[in-house]
């Protein structure tokens, strides 16, 4: 049940110090991945609206 509990901290936006270094990774990786995301879509659109205004 603790460990449970102390993987829900590490999950979290602030997590405690005892916390693995990868454990920490996954927020900055989905972060930049919905990041990309994004712009691809921009990207999409862009694209589309110049097509249509030639």
């Amino acid at each position: 049940m603790a460990a449970i509990q102390h993987q829900r901290l590490c999950d979290g936006l602030n997590p405690p110090d005892d916390c693995s270094k990868e454990e920490n990774a996954a927020p900055q990786q989905l972060t930049v991945q919905g990041g990309s995301c994004f712009l691809a879509a921009v990207g999409v659109v862009g694209l589309r609206l110049l097509q249509i205004a030639s």
